[in-house]
């Protein structure tokens, strides 16, 4: 299910770090095949071929019974929720090293919210180290989130944690924390796309287990019957 057509072309200043263990990635330019059945997918769903992009933010597709509008940023937030999900079951997030570590400035509270949640993190892929004060810095992160703003990133998993628990709970948490790290690298709105990665990315959704919403339960798509 992992497609690299998007977060592949990313460029970063970072170093690969082995993955813990070999997690075959495959794209799926190499098996347009939309005749062949997907996992876990309805028969009426299998023969989606996207017709156009609407407003470079939404895939036009063509079913069997219809018409069907699909939400680009949101289906790849399922796409690359699911990925993170089944590496991390498989403990086989593999992470990136980045060449020039990025420094982040926390208050008190937040200082030791994160301080706290540094280990559980680190299990996810993001590895944080306190620098001193409150000071932390960011010297690697998942190999799907490559090429995006780090320092938001953190924030923005801070706020998570403190809106729904504190980070000794953070494995309760790890569906939520999961979800914000799939948003930020998802394709966003105003994104063309060419052919080729419409279709890509409809079959990589369809490959997921809960194709119809996004990780935060939004719905990927609207359905238009004829």
């Amino acid at each position: 299910m992992h497609s690299t057509l998007f977060y592949g072309k990313r460029k970063t200043d970072s170093l690969s770090r082995p993955a813990q263990a070999e997690f075959p990635a495959f794209s799926a330019v190499d098996r347009l095949n939309l005749d062949v059945p997907l996992r876990g997918s309805p028969v009426r769903e299998q023969t989606l071929v996207p017709l156009a992009q609407v407003h470079d933010s939404f895939i036009l597709a063509e079913s069997r019974e219809g018409m069907v509008l699909i939400d680009q940023h949101a289906a790849h937030e399922r796409v690359l929720f699911e990925n993170l999900q089944d590496l991390h079951r498989a403990e086989s997030i593999p992470v990136q090293d980045l060449l020039l570590p990025e420094q982040i400035e926390v208050g008190p509270a937040e200082s030791a919210l994160l301080t706290e949640a540094i280990p559980e993190l680190g299990r996810l892929g993001l590895i944080v180290e306190h620098f001193g004060g409150s000071t932390f810095v960011i010297k690697a992160v998942p190999s799907l989130l490559v090429g995006g703003d780090y320092p938001m990133l953190l924030r923005d998993l801070l706020d998570e944690i403190t809106v729904h628990g504190r980070a000794g709970r953070i494995t309760e948490l790890r569906d939520r924390v999961l979800s914000v790290m799939a948003c930020h690298p998802a394709i966003k709105v105003n994104r063309r796309l060419d052919q080729r990665e419409m279709e890509a990315l409809l079959l990589d959704l369809f490959s997921c287990r809960m194709p119809h919403t996004c990780p935060h339960g939004r719905p990927t798509m609207v359905r238009f019957s004829l």
